[in-house]
């Protein structure tokens, strides 16, 4: 699907999901996440807007700006890494991201070394870094078939690298994907989750009895979002999931930045604290962070058998 067919497929949904940071009219979302991973001293935080949700926002203790700062200098390790044609130091790098992420675990980790030890990763990275295919600017959700169509890397860990390396790319991990698609849901009401509109994501694992945690799939009756799996089918569809909700959340932080004065301030104020000035950048950041922070647990639908 072509990003501009899309957005104009989707304009009242950018609308929503501006409207959103405000007011989630009558919506709310509960976070049961451990206090070192939020500001609230309460056993659980409850937000009514995703504005909300921001400024519950804490990732192990520390706040936003400090683990922003973190992932400005993974940034300029990683350009430098590749710059300089560092296959070793692109992996090392690479790695310290999932490390802040949570996420260094085998299984994550070992794709990206299978890579370096093929000597592929250097190339990947610099496809990453270069030509930046996770970014809103892309144009395509077909890039990702038409260049990797066996060995693309996309999931919950290593999307944390596309956010850090590109300019307009959202992590786009479980609890982002839950609670965006919950508000998709939403949004469209009993309107059904057709093809039409590129709307089917991948969603985050359901709860159950063997899985306790909380839930990330907010599928139901009238909407069934994309599971994930490990075939290349399902890291495509993964990817090109990422892409879309980088379409999305650009538009939605450009209209923020023209129409809400204090979400223009907020992001002025962290770009001057961060002596970083890509605002469309940190401007997606502060989204992604309030969906991540409201996507801890959504309200678990009722499937049809």
């Amino acid at each position: 699907m072509l990003k501009n067919e899309f957005l104009s497929l989707n304009r009242e949904l950018v609308e929503y999901l501006t409207r959103s940071w405000k007011e989630l009219n009558g919506l709310s979302f509960t976070n049961y996440s451990r206090k070192s991973f939020r500001r609230s001293n309460l056993d659980q935080s409850t937000y009514s807007s995703l504005k909300e949700a921001f400024e519950d926002f804490q990732w192990d203790e520390k706040c936003f700006l400090d683990s922003t700062l973190e992932l400005i200098s993974f940034r300029e390790k990683l350009n430098r890494a590749v710059e300089s044609k560092d296959s070793r130091e692109v992996f090392i790098q690479a790695c310290s991201v999932l490390s802040w992420g949570g996420v260094l675990t085998n299984s994550i980790t070992s794709k990206l070394l299978d890579k370096h030890q093929q000597n592929s990763l250097l190339d990947y990275m610099t496809w990453i870094v270069v030509e930046k295919p996770f970014d809103a600017t892309s144009t395509d959700t077909n890039i990702f078939e038409k260049r990797y169509p066996e060995t693309i890397l996309s999931d919950s860990g290593v999307t944390k690298i596309y956010a850090v390396t590109g300019n307009e790319c959202v992590i786009y991990d479980d609890r982002v994907a839950a609670s965006l698609c919950y508000l998709i849901s939403n949004y469209l009401g009993k309107k059904p989750l057709d093809d039409k509109h590129g709307l089917k994501l991948v969603r985050g694992q359901r709860v159950t009895q063997k899985n306790k945690k909380g839930n990330r799939d907010p599928s139901s009756q009238d909407h069934k979002f994309l599971p994930k799996g490990p075939e290349p089918k399902n890291r495509i569809q993964h990817a090109q999931s990422n892409l879309k909700a980088n379409w999305l959340i650009s538009e939605v932080v450009i209209n923020l930045l023209k129409t809400d004065q204090a979400f223009a301030r907020l992001v002025d104020e962290h770009s001057h604290d961060l002596k970083f000035n890509n605002k469309m950048w940190i401007g997606m950041r502060i989204y992604e962070s309030s969906l991540f922070m409201a996507g801890h647990t959504v309200p678990l639908k009722p499937l049809r058998e």
